[in-house]
């Protein structure tokens, strides 16, 4: 779904991408921001996640620190690469186990975390 064209009166779509191995987490994180008008896509890989992420223009993603494929600093500086090159940069919030991913979050350069389970 593309925002709303300015002046159009509505309120422009936020979109989300929540990026997590457990479909538990995903279906939580996304009811809660769905509830808060948020239009939220999921997935399970960093795979899936770098397929999708050049295709809309996400507001924030919601990364999971440890995914099947990819995992700690360099999944997450990657990440972080891409926001700073991206045409529309995102945020980014770290979904973390413990203060070990917390720390290895912040040293990536994700400023904000969720604890799991939230």
């Amino acid at each position: 779904m593309r925002p709303l064209a300015p002046g159009s009166g509505a309120v422009p779509t936020r979109r989300a991408l929540v990026v997590d191995d457990s479909l538990v987490a995903r279906m939580a994180l996304t009811r809660v921001l769905e509830r808060e008008g948020w239009s939220v896509e999921g997935v399970e890989r960093a795979e899936e996640m770098w397929a999708v992420l050049p295709d809309a223009a996400w507001q924030v993603v919601f990364v999971d620190v440890s995914l099947p494929d990819a995992r700690g600093l360099d999944h997450l500086r990657a990440l972080v690469g891409s926001r700073a090159a991206a045409a529309r940069p995102f945020d980014i919030v770290a979904l973390t186990r413990d203060g070990i991913e917390r720390a290895v979050a912040r040293e990536a350069g994700i400023g904000r975390a969720l604890r799991k389970p939230f």
